[in-house]
């Protein structure tokens, strides 16, 4: 069977390919620009400047050099037809396939070299790379460079004539040249091939003493375009030094990321469900235990190799549950088994030397070596994460693995078995393709046709935009992915997509996608309202609102609506449940509708009272959710905590500065309260020096506390000091925080400290988990005087003081203790969110005395109406109704 099939595919060979490269690429010329393409297209029209990663000039500068001068030869004859732009790139990855096969039929055999070609054809892994503008030329002509570059060096060690050493070597100064972004790892090419071919042969000093030689012209070439340019360059030092010291858990990125590449979507993506973990990972093992009984039965020489795989096997299933159940990782039981498969398949590599040819064993060491060089050059930089199937990073893995999956294929002796991987790896070089295809169908579908319908639309409400216009997106959940596939630019502002649709500056014009950035501008500028172009973006497409907004911006009006005077439900004997009771609420959800544009307030009208102790059967609890035990011992507790509640309403008001923000994140988000908002440090600036945070107290004060509350699981804060100060000039350290815990979104982190005085405070951050700039939700100080209070069950106490209330008495204390108010937070339903939404502003302090006040309640901007409205009483047991509400613009 394999004979007859070799035949028709060499026949055809070309003609087959063609035919894959169309299967598995062809709709990229279906495609349009979208993410870092709109940064790309940017510097085509505007080619002398600046622009994101592909800096300025024609040229370019660093990783991205070159990038945009490939392009601009089309696009000074093509201008902006996406066709043109994918066409080239189609065109150039085949040329890639057309090369990488002759290499590999040159260097091993035609067999090999035309399943080289088909696998590389059918595509797939890696396709990140090619279905982008901004990094598919490059890619490719990596591709090129790098197999050439092999090729060539293989005839200088066969031919053992020095010129094709220079040319190999002119070879790797033009891919660190050209193509620098996808050649981290290129250094190690010609060492590699070096100590495997031609260092250790007779005599055997002479011969290290030239491979020394050979290898030196590189490493100024390799030392010049990677490791001066690239910052992330030092991270290969830091993995290996925490290796070193025993944090082995951090090969799970490596792991989990070879078992992407290797194996089909619908058995990783099945291997993380929870129910099917188990079944898949030990399913695998259990193929690799009848592939050992297999081999053991049937091939006598090889009986020790495969009891050594099984035996390995075993050992590294029982390692793996132990090494990656680890703070740092925070990784469930579903995502320890993919690194788990990980290992076994590389054992399973490693089991095929001992199975194939002796004359290719060094070839099958060379590229499985490449394999794994490529993906730790990527893996040094954040260790701990795992890149999908499609991820550029692993193009050039794919590279090494399709030439070595048929050099194993055809260097097995054992035609049976040899039979049997030619099977194995057709089908998954097909599996491949139709992934490819399906992976991009969906991108089609999901990206290019509603981006398409977006600039359509703009195009019909938008003609031109000129200098000084100000554009506000406000965007509906079910449009967000959508909307920042026609605007993401990771590497510039998003104003840039419509910048170079439009032929404008980025700079001359305003472009906001938040309500809150929005509105922000307009209080601090004056704008001319004729400059204003408002949208609202949903699932249903886009939609003009710029007349209604205008219309209630500046209008000033109070609408009544038509509500009735209602109690709050429900019924007090039916929502005790084991001495908890039901937090009340009001809910308004028919004949209600008012604009939601702009930001306005609500004035509603309350009355309340608290419940009485004959209304409530002891001990109890305000809220069905999961409580504290109330550990207070006497009043005294309560008094300690009523001040410890003053005192963070106080800190509120204290001098907070940092040393930079990034967008939104800003120093205000530190003190606000709201563990929804953040600050984060500049990115860019971090790189370069580190980050810190500024506190200065009103006094003198003596602290022993520094409390946090994290942000981002990923930019966990890992090392930083802590320093005071009582003149902002001498400086003296408190502590140095150390730690290797991964916290989660909004874990509060209590760092205790020896009781010191000071009234400045600095914490310079050194290090976070994935080397980005650190991000906080929250920041306070504790004086000393709150040492007995335990700080994290005072938090949760505070959000609700009535949490299993022992008596009367008890009962009474803290109704007197918060001055009989109470929190009601409103919640909305609008067409933008489509389920219920409140904010952090939007609450309102009580009395429950039983009169009737007006209360204002901020409402936050989003979609273009709402028609329903909650009230709800968060922490404090008591009965109200909503007499009146008006809508104040």
């Amino acid at each position: 069977m394999q004979n007859k099939l070799i035949k028709f595919i060499f026949k055809y060979y070309l003609a087959i390919i063609l035919l894959i490269l169309v299967i598995s690429f062809g709709q990229t010329l279906l495609m349009i620009p979208w993410q870092d393409d709109n940064a790309l297209f940017f510097k085509l029209t505007h080619i002398q400047e600046r622009a994101g990663f592909l800096g300025s000039g024609i040229f370019g500068e660093r990783a991205y050099k070159y990038t945009a001068f490939f392009y601009y030869p089309i696009y000074l004859i093509f201008k902006f037809q996406p066709v043109y732009y994918f066409g080239i790139n189609f065109i150039l990855y085949g040329v890639s396939v057309y090369i990488l096969y002759r290499i590999i039929s040159k260097m091993i055999n035609n067999q090999v070299g035309m399943m080289t070609g088909f696998l590389y054809a059918c595509g797939f892994i890696g396709s990140d790379s090619f279905i982008r503008l901004f990094n598919s030329q490059i890619t490719s002509l990596s591709i090129i460079l790098v197999s050439t570059f092999i090729y060539t060096y293989w005839v200088f060690y066969k031919q053992k004539k020095n010129v094709w050493y220079f040319i190999s070597l002119f070879i790797f100064f033009l891919a660190a040249e050209f193509a620098r972004a996808r050649t981290h790892y290129m250094i190690a090419v010609p060492v590699v091939f070096e100590l495997l071919f031609l260092t250790f042969n007779k005599p055997i000093i002479k011969s290290i003493f030239f491979s020394i030689l050979r290898i030196f012209p590189f490493v100024p070439i390799f030392y010049r375009y990677v490791i001066l340019e690239d910052y992330r360059s030092g991270g290969v030092g830091d993995l290996l030094n925490s290796l070193l010291k025993g944090e082995i858990y951090k090969i799970f990125g490596f792991l989990s990321s070879f078992s992407n590449m290797i194996l089909p979507d619908w058995f990783t993506k099945n291997s993380l469900n929870s129910t099917n973990g188990v079944f898949y990972s030990w399913g695998f093992a259990l193929v690799m235990l009848i592939m050992c009984i297999f081999v053991f039965v049937k091939f006598k020489r090889q009986r020790l190799y495969s009891l050594s795989l099984l035996t390995t096997s075993l050992i590294w299933g029982y390692l793996s549950l132990n090494i990656f159940i680890h703070p740092a990782l925070h990784v469930t039981q579903e995502q320890i088994y993919l690194a788990f498969i990980g290992g076994q398949l590389i054992l399973l590599f490693i089991f095929g030397f001992f199975l194939i040819d002796k004359s290719k064993k060094l070839l099958y060491i060379f590229f499985l070596a490449g394999i794994f060089i490529n993906l730790a050059a990527y893996w040094a930089y954040s260790p701990t994460l795992v890149y999908e199937k499609i991820n550029r990073y692993l193009s050039h893995s794919f590279l090494y693995l399709v030439i070595l999956l048929p050099l194993l294929v055809y260097s097995i002796k054992n035609n049976k078995i040899s039979n049997i991987f030619f099977v194995i790896v057709f089908f998954w070089g097909l599996g491949n393709m139709y992934g490819s295809f399906l992976y991009q169908r969906q991108i089609y579908l999901n990206r290019v046709v509603p981006v398409n319908s977006f600039y359509k639309k703009l195009d019909d409400y938008l003609v031109t935009i000129e200098k000084g216009d100000i554009l506000f997106f406000d965007v509906a959940d079910d449009a967000r992915s959508y909307f920042s596939d026609a605007f993401s630019v990771a590497q510039m502002p998003d104003s840039t997509a419509i910048a170079w649709r439009y032929g404008i500056d980025r700079y001359d014009f305003e472009m906001f996608q938040t309500s809150s950035d929005f509105f922000n501008y307009l209080q601090k500028n004056t704008v001319d309202k004729q400059k204003i172009h408002t949208f609202f973006y949903s699932k249903a497409g886009l939609i003009e609102t710029t007349n209604d907004f205008i219309l209630y911006l500046d209008s000033n009006k109070i609408d009544d609506l038509d509500i009735k005077i209602s109690d709050s439900y429900p019924i007090f004997d039916n929502i005790i449940i084991n001495n908890q009771i039901d937090k009340s609420s009001i809910n308004f959800t028919k004949d209600l509708s008012f604009f939601s544009l702009i930001p306005l307030d609500l004035l509603v009208q309350i009355s309340g009272y608290p419940l009485s102790t004959k209304e409530i059967k002891f001990p109890f609890s305000y809220g069905l959710e999961n409580t504290m035990r109330n550990n207070f011992r006497d009043n005294q507790d309560i008094y300690l905590t009523s001040r410890y509640k003053k005192y963070k309403e106080e800190f509120k008001k204290t001098k907070v500065s940092v040393s930079s923000d990034w967008q939104d994140r800003v120093v205000s988000n530190l003190i606000d309260g709201d563990y929804n908002t953040s600050w984060q440090a500049n990115r860019l600036l971090w790189l370069k020096d580190a980050q810190f945070i500024f506190i200065e107290s009103d006094n003198k004060t003596l602290f022993n506390k520094l409390v946090f509350v994290n942000s981002y699981s990923d930019n966990t804060p890992l090392e930083f000091d802590i320093l005071g100060s009582d003149n902002n000039s001498d400086w003296f350290l408190i502590k140095a925080y150390k730690s290797d815990l991964r916290l989660k979104n909004g874990d509060m982190q209590i760092v205790d400290f020896i009781p010191q005085s000071f009234k400045f405070l600095k914490i310079n951050f050194k290090k976070t988990l994935n080397d980005d700039s650190p991000a906080l939700s929250e920041l306070w100080l504790v004086p000393s005087e709150f040492d007995d209070l335990n700080i994290i069950q005072t938090e949760k106490y505070l959000e609700n003081s009535f949490k299993n209330i022992p008596d009367a008495n008890f009962y009474n204390q803290l109704l007197k203790d918060n001055d009989y108010v109470g929190t009601i937070e409103l919640s909305w339903w609008n067409n933008k969110n489509f389920g219920w939404q409140t904010s952090f502003d939007s609450t309102a302090k009580v009395i429950f005395d039983g009169k009737s006040r007006w209360y204002k309640i901020k409402v936050t901007p989003g979609g273009t109406k709402i028609n329903q409205l909650k009230f709800l009483l968060k922490d404090f047991p008591a009965k109200f109704k909503i007499h009146a509400i008006k809508v104040l613009y």
